[in-house]
């Protein structure tokens, strides 16, 4: 959207002076945000990076230990196949939704839009995942825990090229930073002086002579009281 700004002020070249030092922090503090959050999720994949790698290469050795000693390579059950798949494609989706959670949770609260709506996600994947576990149950065991074996490497090792990845386009972005607030326009000032709205300035003076005088009427009668009923003034005299 378009923001227009304006500043009254009886000398001109301080309201000039003023709207741009406005304008010029405006797009300063923009360029501060988008790097305090850039460094955020920076922070945030330096800490889960070896710690993928170290998940990535556990799963790799499991596999390789479960195929030296049952001799099963691939999934070569027609039945098994389209199941996995999307059991695959299912597993990536939650860990991408789970990590992009934990991102945003460096930014915001946990009341925030942003999470709840990750959390609404995250409840629909999890009623899928509950439908095609019971569907693997049906399927040979030994099948099941190839799969299981090679779709965890293969996740987790495009979790970690991902994370990787993420970070070189980060620094990337980083170094070509520019505001998203952009000035159409620099800050001037009217060559004229602006009219004066007589009529709200005599409604105004009149609203708050009534007021003085109501005080002023309020503070005598406090202070020099008067006497109203004869009978009164009989019984003082």
């Amino acid at each position: 959207g378009i923001l227009k700004v304006s500043f009254t002020s009886g000398n001109p070249q301080n309201a000039q002076k003023m709207l741009k030092t406005i304008l010029q922090m405006t797009v300063a503090k923009n360029i501060q945000t988008k790097s305090s959050d850039m460094n955020k999720s920076l922070a945030f994949l330096a800490e889960q990076s070896p710690k993928a790698e170290e998940r990535l290469n556990s799963a790799e050795e499991s596999m390789v230990e479960y195929q030296a000693s049952t001799g099963i390579f691939t999934n070569g059950d027609a039945k098994a196949i389209p199941v996995i798949a999307d059991y695959d494609a299912l597993e990536k989706a939650l860990y991408a939704l789970r990590t992009k959670r934990q991102e945003l949770l460096q930014r915001f609260t946990t009341r925030h839009p942003f999470i709840l709506a990750a959390d609404e996600k995250e409840k629909e994947l999890l009623k899928e995942e509950a439908v095609l576990k019971e569907k693997l149950k049906e399927l040979p065991r030994e099948e099941v825990i190839a799969s299981g074996l090679q779709r965890k490497v293969k996740l987790r090792s495009e979790i970690y090229a991902g994370m990787l990845q993420n970070a070189e386009q980060i620094k990337i972005l980083q170094g070509g930073m520019v505001s998203t607030v952009s000035i159409l326009s620099d800050a001037t000032y009217p060559v004229f002086p602006m009219k004066i709205n007589k009529f709200k300035m005599v409604f105004i003076s009149a609203i708050l002579g009534l007021i003085m005088a109501m005080a002023v009427a309020l503070v005598r009668k406090a202070l020099l009281p008067v006497i109203e009923d004869p009978a009164d003034l009989e019984k003082r005299l």
